[in-house]
C-alpha cells in the first residue's frame, strides 16, 4: 500500500473531527497492520514458487552436465521489481530438449525483497509516531460542544449588557428631564413675573431702587479693597425678606462685628493715604504763581476777576465744579445744568472773603478743605479742588428759579 495514501486518509480524518488519544492509537495500529499485510502479500508467492524453480534448475543442470559436461553461462539479467516478480519469479524450462541454463540471482549486488519490506515497516512506524504527536498536540484544542457553550455564554452576557445599557440610558433621560424642570422652577423663583397691577408695580420699582443702593454700597466697599460677593449678599437680604433666621443671634453678632472691623480698617488705611496725597497736592497748589490765602486760611487762585462788581443784595448764580486731588470729578454744574442761586450776603463764611474778590462772570479755583463726607470744613483732613464761576448776578425781582 502507498504510504502517501495512508497519510492523506489520516489527514482527512484529523480535519473532520478532533482526535482523542485512543483514536490516535487505533490509527497508528491500523497503519502498522496495513504495512504487515503488504509485506506478507509480497513475500508469500516468492516462497511458494522458489522450490519448484530450484528443482527444475537442478534437473536442468544435471541434464546439461550429462550432455555437455559443463555449464554454459549467459549474461546476468536485472532483478525485476517486486510487482513484476509476482507475475513471473522463475524461468521455466522450454519443452524442447535443448540444453537450458538457469540464471541464479546474485545476492551480493541485488537488494532482497525482505530488506524492502523492512524499510516500508520503518516508514509506517515513523508515520504512526508523527501521527501520534499530531493528535497529542490537537488534544488540548476544545471540541465543538465546548466552543458552542462558550459562545452561548458570551452571547447571553452581551444581551444582558445591552439591556443594562438601555436601562441606564432611560434613567439618564429621566434625570435630565427632572433637572430641566427643577432649573425652570428655580429660575421662576429667582425672577418672578412682573406684577400687572399699578400699585404692585410701584412697590416693585421701590424694591429696585433699594437694590441699586445696595449695588452702590458694594461698589464703595470694592473701592477700599473689600470685595463682597453679590450672591452671598443677596442671599442674606433674601433671608431677611423671607423672615428667616437660620443664623443664631450670637453667631450673627460675631460675624457682623468681624465684617464691620474689616471695612473700618480698610477705610482708615485709605483715609491715611488720601490725607498724605491731599496734603502734598495742597502744598504744591499754594506754591503756584498767583495763589492767595483768604482770611480763613484757604488757598485760592483768581482765574478771571469778572467784568463788574456785585452788590450785597444781589443774587448770585454760581456754577460749581468739584474734583478730588487725583482728578476724579464729583460734581459739575455745566454738565448737569444745575446751578446754585444764593444771595451774596448769605454766602458761606469760608467763601465770603474769596467771592468778594470775584465779580460777575469771574472765575476762581479754591483748595477747599473738607471732611470725610466732602463737607467744607476749615480743619478737614482732605482737600478738593473747587472751581466757582459767577455766571450772573441779579436783583431779587430778576432771579430765575
Amino acid at each position: 500500500m502507498n504510504y502517501m495514501t495512508t497519510a492523506l486518509y489520516s489527514m482527512v480524518v484529523i480535519g473532520g473531527t478532533a482526535f482523542s488519544s485512543a483514536q490516535a492509537d487505533d490509527v497508528w495500529n491500523y497503519a502498522q497492520e496495513r504495512a504487515q499485510r503488504q509485506s506478507s502479500a509480497v513475500t508469500q508467492p516468492l516462497e511458494t514458487q522458489e522450490k519448484p524453480a530450484r528443482k527444475e534448475s537442478t534437473s536442468g543442470n544435471k541434464s546439461a552436465s550429462r550432455s555437455t559436461g559443463k555449464v554454459q553461462h549467459k549474461p546476468t539479467a536485472k532483478m525485476p521489481h517486486a510487482d513484476e516478480q509476482k507475475k513471473s519469479d522463475v524461468l521455466v524450462a522450454p519443452k524442447s530438449e535443448e540444453t537450458v541454463t538457469v540464471i541464479n540471482p546474485i545476492p551480493e549486488t541485488t537488494p532482497t525483497i525482505s530488506q524492502a519490506v523492512i524499510v516500508g515497516d520503518e516508514e509506517a512506524i515513523n508515520f504512526g509516531k508523527w501521527l501520534k504527536k499530531v493528535t497529542e498536540t490537537l488534544r488540548a484544542t476544545p471540541d465543538e460542544a465546548t466552543l458552542r457553550e462558550s459562545f452561548a455564554k458570551v452571547s447571553e452576557q452581551s444581551k444582558q449588557l445591552d439591556k443594562d445599557l438601555t436601562n441606564s440610558n432611560e434613567k439618564l433621560a429621566l434625570q435630565q428631564k427632572t433637572l430641566q424642570l427643577v432649573q425652570r422652577k428655580l429660575k421662576e423663583l429667582q425672577s418672578p413675573a412682573l406684577p400687572q397691577e399699578e400699585s404692585r408695580r410701584e412697590v416693585f420699582a421701590a424694591g429696585m431702587a433699594a437694590g441699586y443702593g445696595l449695588l452702590d454700597l458694594l461698589d464703595e466697599r470694592k473701592k477700599i479693597g473689600i470685595d463682597l460677593s453679590k450672591e452671598d449678599f443677596a442671599a442674606g437680604v433674601q433671608e431677611v425678606m423671607s423672615n428667616g433666621r437660620r443664623l443664631p443671634d450670637e453667631e450673627f453678632e460675631s460675624l457682623l462685628s468681624k465684617i464691620t472691623e474689616r471695612v473700618n480698617l480698610a477705610e482708615r488705611e485709605i483715609q491715611q493715604q488720601r490725607e498724605q496725597t491731599d496734603l502734598n497736592w495742597k502744598t504744591a497748589f499754594s506754591r503756584e504763581q498767583g495763589t492767595l490765602k483768604s482770611a480763613e486760611g484757604i488757598w485760592y487762585q483768581v482765574v478771571y476777576p469778572g467784568d463788574r462788581p456785585t452788590e450785597s443784595h444781589e443774587t448770585l448764580t454760581l456754577a460749581l465744579s468739584r474734583q478730588l486731588t487725583d482728578g476724579t470729578v464729583l460734581e459739575d454744574s455745566d454738565t448737569s445744568g444745575q446751578f446754585l442761586h444764593i444771595k451774596k450776603e448769605q454766602v458761606l463764611p469760608l467763601l465770603k472773603d474769596i467771592l468778594n474778590n470775584v465779580h460777575a462772570h469771574g472765575n476762581v479755583k479754591i483748595a477747599m478743605p473738607v471732611d470725610v463726607n466732602g463737607t467744607p470744613y476749615i480743619s478737614g483732613p482732605f482737600y478738593e479742588l473747587w472751581n466757582i464761576r459767577v455766571s450772573d448776578a441779579f436783583a431779587d425781582e430778576n432771579v430765575q428759579q
